[in-house]
């Protein structure tokens, strides 16, 4: 343990986090996510294939860049 952390281990409330504990910061399971850009014609053509996802039952969303 190094000097300065010993010094902080003698103070009163002082918290010397995961490092010093030998514990290591929770997981978090993440699932993978994927996605699919279209480029479209136009706005119109856009909005017909959002529209043509959505009755399909796809959750999108709608970017312009």
């Amino acid at each position: 343990m190094t000097q300065k952390r010993k010094q902080l281990a003698r103070v009163p409330g002082a918290s010397l986090g995961p490092a010093v504990v030998g514990k290591a910061p929770p997981q978090t399971a993440t699932m993978p996510k994927f996605h699919l850009v279209v480029p479209c014609r136009d706005e119109a053509d856009q909005r017909d294939l959002y529209e043509e996802l959505r009755r399909r039952g796809y959750r999108c969303r709608v970017l312009s860049i």
